[in-house]
């Protein structure tokens, strides 16, 4: 629960829930959302133009939806096919977090995509 304090005390998550569901696997979209608000915007520039509504399975509307595609447009996430699939409710895996958490750490490794 500290870590938990601490994101909600920061702005990284807006709510925080019953110590009962941080036992749950996060979702991609969970993930996403803490991930989108742990930088600023400013560690985050636009370097794909991702167009509202691109990726297939993420809707348009709401905080993860924006937090998906907010990494998208930086390069830190890429999608799992030429689509763009996010696979919004899977759970994520260590090596996508590792991945991402790099993506995140060093802008060189961030990816230029085009959505097919």
């Amino acid at each position: 629960m500290p870590y938990v304090d601490y994101a909600f005390e920061n702005g990284i998550i807006d709510t925080k829930k019953p110590d009962e569901s941080y036992k749950i696997p996060a979702s991609r979209y969970d993930f996403a959302q803490v991930i989108a608000n742990a930088l600023p915007d400013t560690a985050l520039p636009e370097i794909n133009d991702i167009s509202d509504g691109a990726i297939p399975d993420v809707t348009n509307s709401g905080a993860a939806p924006a937090a998906v595609y907010k990494l998208y447009r930086a390069g830190i996430l890429t999608g799992s096919d030429e689509f763009g699939t996010f696979n919004p409710w899977s759970g994520i895996t260590r090596a996508e977090t590792a991945a991402i958490v790099s993506r995140m750490a060093d802008p060189a490794l961030r990816k230029l995509i085009t959505l097919g």
